[in-house]
């Protein structure tokens, strides 16, 4: 603890992660940081021995973090670093990377701009889906980016250009050891009506597949090319198989539920399962668009 003097936010040691996360799992983290600034969370990459694994969090939504904990440092940056503005001279928008991707949607559209009214059904923050290149409806977090901001091992700032980064779906290739903090876009011109309707018919859509009211973290799996990973586990008839309390939700096949008490255990135990079926069934070996810590 004495090795982090000085820092504004909060800081804390062998913190349980399950209340960050949305499955509600998780074991402790060695170090539990919620920086008040970048300056700041600089200030705390600076003081961190180097051999300390670091991973940023935002809002728990698309990790499985094992009941045993993380050795390491976690950094929460979700209700943090969570700017954003307009500028109207330029016609971009600016948000730090520990915004809610809700925010961002719907501040777009109160500005007259569209391209991101997808990001109103995405459960995340800005910076996972900058890392994840979230999308929904044919359109992508990377489609209108002009300019990202990061932060390296050793507190450092980098503006980068799009065109540094490799980009796919549902994937971006990043630099070792650096996390984004914000990004610029320049979105078109768009009816704040138009959009604000639109995004409650997102939203309306949303809440009639997918089962918000347990703990979930999203969808388990990436989508095969040109097929449905939901599709695929439906038609191996695993709709509501049941390791301890982690299910197959019955409304879409695609989530896992937390039914209370589920373990990161049960919940890999249930992936595992649903791997094999489906390649067993498919011949389709689904990959896992939640990434596994600890």
């Amino acid at each position: 603890m004495s090795n982090f003097l000085g820092l504004k936010g909060q800081f804390s040691e062998n913190t349980v992660l399950a209340p960050y996360t949305s499955w509600k799992i998780g074991g402790p983290a060695k170090f539990f940081f919620q920086p008040a600034t970048v300056e700041d969370l600089s200030h705390f990459l600076l003081m961190l021995p180097k051999e300390e694994p670091i991973i940023f969090l935002g809002a728990g939504t698309n990790i499985l973090v094992r009941d045993a904990g993380f050795n390491g440092a976690i950094v929460l940056i979700k209700n943090n670093l969570d700017g954003i503005k307009f500028d109207k001279l330029r016609g971009m928008i600016y948000a730090q990377a520990g915004l809610p991707s809700a925010q961002l949607s719907r501040f777009a559209a109160e500005n007259a701009l569209t391209g991101f009214e997808f990001l109103i059904g995405i459960p995340g923050t800005v910076g996972g889906a900058l890392t994840m290149n979230a999308g929904a409806y044919t359109q992508a977090t990377w489609d209108h980016i002009v300019e990202l901001e990061s932060i390296d091992r050793d507190g450092q700032i980098h503006h980068r250009k799009p065109t540094e980064y490799e980009v796919g779906y549902r994937h971006v290739n990043m630099p070792v050891d650096e996390w984004f903090v914000g990004a610029r876009w320049k979105l078109p011109p768009g009816n704040r009506e138009t959009s604000l309707q639109q995004m409650h018919e997102m939203l309306k859509k949303r809440q009639e597949k997918h089962p918000l009211k347990l703990p979930n973290a999203g969808s388990v799996f990436r989508n095969p090319p040109n097929q449905s990973a939901a599709k695929l586990i439906t038609e191996s008839n695993l709709k509501g198989y049941r390791v301890g309390d982690a299910q197959v939700s019955d409304q879409h096949a695609n989530f896992i539920v937390n039914l209370g008490k589920a373990t990161s255990a049960d919940v890999e135990s249930v992936i595992a399962h649903i791997q094999e079926t489906v390649e067993r069934d498919s011949g389709v070996r689904l990959e896992l668009e939640v990434r596994i810590i600890g």
